[in-house]
């Protein structure tokens, strides 16, 4: 997938332990994206939960579309429906 190609926007906070492996998943795939931290801009806390319905980070906005980067309760890390989403074949 060419990036050039997708607006890929990361919500984040510092204190997210699930934060880290979904840069490092975009990252690894080369996709550059713009990274949004929640505590330091709450008014994007409110977007996500108004978009969502939930709090829960990380959250990916790709061209628009949202897309839940954590699996709930520490589950994990949900690789293929993230490589689904961003059109990135598995090996």
């Amino acid at each position: 997938m060419s990036n050039g190609e997708s607006d890929i926007v990361l919500f984040t906070a510092s204190w997210c332990p699930s934060c880290l492996p979904a840069k490092e998943f975009l990252e690894k795939h080369g996709l550059a994206y713009s990274e949004i931290d929640i505590e330091e801009h709450p008014e994007a806390a409110k977007q996500l939960e108004s978009a969502t319905g939930k709090l829960g980070i990380p959250f990916l906005r790709i061209d628009g579309v949202w897309v839940q980067a954590y699996s709930p309760g520490g589950g994990p890390f949900p690789r293929a429906a993230l490589e689904s989403a961003l059109g990135i074949e598995s090996p």
